[in-house]
């Protein structure tokens, strides 16, 4: 006589449940994740600005309406503090000491300058004081500009270079060639530079 051997499905359908529920948990937190209200000080994604390319036109902004943080990258010492001494008799606002940048990043360039939205005219200035450096857009609300200086830093440019400088890219974009003046601080370039 045959003996019928049952299974009792119900542990398996409530390992499979809880396996589906735990999937289904898994993807709704991914799908709706909230990044707006974090702010990071990490680069969104790789610096494309560099200053081979002219820095951007930008609405004129002075040094001192400009708050920056100076971080040193490289394992040289005490670069960091020369730069913000630097700056600060240029007039920039520099409230925080030079400090050392984490210890993951690396830049090759002579700087890479981090900046949010409200901080784009800022950086597209301090970008005439470095040169070699790269911009790199990040996601924060702050108007700060950070400033990591990187293998390639050999220092700040003078305020002399960059007025003239500024004064060059003025005349090369104005209308009319006559070289309209352009206030202190502020950055000029060909409308062929991709925004940053």
């Amino acid at each position: 006589m045959a003996t019928t051997i049952t299974r009792r499905p119900l542990p398996a359908l409530v390992s499979l449940l809880a396996l589906l529920a735990l999937t289904g948990i898994v993807w709704w937190r991914v799908a709706n994740r909230d990044d707006a209200g974090h702010t990071s000080t990490k680069p969104t994604h790789s610096p494309t600005c560099r200053t081979s390319q002219a820095p951007q036109r930008v609405a004129a902004v002075a040094p001192k309406a400009v708050t920056v943080r100076v971080l040193n990258s490289t394992d040289r010492g005490g670069i960091a503090g020369k730069a913000r001494t630097k700056l600060l008799s240029y007039g920039f606002h520099i409230p925080t000491a030079a400090a050392n940048d984490s210890a993951t990043v690396s830049i090759k360039q002579s700087a890479q300058i981090r900046y949010g939205t409200a901080g784009t005219a800022g950086a597209r200035l301090l970008q005439h004081y470095f040169p070699g450096s790269v911009l790199s857009k990040i996601d924060s609300s702050s108007a700060t500009v950070t400033v990591s200086l990187g293998d390639g830093y050999q220092g700040v440019a003078s305020a002399a270079r960059v007025k003239a400088e500024l004064a060059k890219a003025a005349k090369s974009v104005s209308p009319t060639g006559s070289g309209s003046a352009v206030p202190t601080g502020s950055a000029s370039s060909s409308a062929a530079t991709p925004a940053c």
